[in-house]
């Protein structure tokens, strides 16, 4: 019995430092989604968001519910982690990390970073450990000087000097911009989900010209019609983009009673 208790009294010793070295290594951030989204803006409505982050070992996703704006979670110290909230699951997120240069215990998560913490994310899929040493806070910086809204940046030129470290201002560069006619949309209020991204308007058999328009889907909805307008830009400018409809997110179709009573019922899982 008496070597069952020193063994006992050995198990719970290293426990403990295993404890002790865990929490040495990770810390607690509070992760906040700061401001709207424009369509929450436009309809009056707050949006459910995916989260999704990269610990040390995979990518991790949670859902926050309607109204949930802030979490906390445990993060790795010595490693950077990007944040993206995804609002209604897709689109552009917003975006920001917490990393051991900043030593953010909260981290500020915004619809300008968004695009960048997009990228580094799914860089990370195949190269996590080049993403993981990244100060995030530099890199926004250098965004912001080429892009203010960070949305048209030659992301495949910087993941190539992430992945290879040859980052320099040469990486943060403009990427080619597309334009597009469009006819035969309902009439109405356009409204776009990007944060330079301005309203348009048309009216009956109106051609509508949208210029610079960045790499990847573009998106748009019409609250009156209840439509989004999706415009998928090349990456190769010298191919034309192309666009189509579909209906918008089942939350901004709602009535306004039935959009209500879905905040109350889940009130009580908050």
């Amino acid at each position: 019995m008496e070597r069952i208790g020193h063994m006992l009294a050995l198990l719970i010793l290293l426990v403990g430092i295993a404890s002790a070295t865990a929490c040495e290594s990770t810390s607690w951030t509070t992760v906040h989604i700061e401001g709207n989204h424009p369509w929450e803006k436009a309809s009056g409505r707050q949006f459910w968001y995916t989260l999704l982050y990269r610990d040390d070992t995979a990518l991790r996703q949670l859902n926050l519910p309607i109204g949930v704006r802030s979490l906390r979670i445990m993060v790795p110290k010595a490693r950077t982690t990007i944040f993206a909230a995804y609002p209604l699951g897709t689109g552009v997120p917003f975006g920001g990390a917490y990393h051991a240069v900043a030593n953010n215990h909260r981290v500020e998560l915004s619809m300008y970073d968004g695009p960048l913490a997009d990228a580094l994310l799914q860089v990370s899929k195949q190269w996590p450990d080049p993403v993981g040493e990244l100060n995030f806070t530099k890199m926004a910086a250098m965004v912001k000087t080429v892009d203010p809204s960070g949305t048209r940046l030659d992301w495949n030129r910087l993941a190539t000097d992430i992945v290879t470290g040859s980052i320099s201002n040469a990486s943060f560069r403009i990427s080619g911009s597309g334009s597009i006619a469009i006819e035969s949309v309902p009439q109405g209020r356009w409204i776009g989900e990007q944060v330079d991204s301005k309203a348009f308007f048309v009216f009956a058999d109106q051609e509508v010209v949208l210029e610079n328009l960045p790499p990847g889907v573009v998106r748009y909805v019409n609250l009156d019609y209840g439509l989004e307008l999706r415009i998928a830009v090349p990456d190769n400018t010298r191919d034309a983009p192309f666009w189509h409809m579909v209906p918008m997110d089942l939350l901004l179709r709602l009535s306004d009673w039935a959009y209500h009573e879905l905040v109350h019922s889940g009130d009580a899982f908050t």
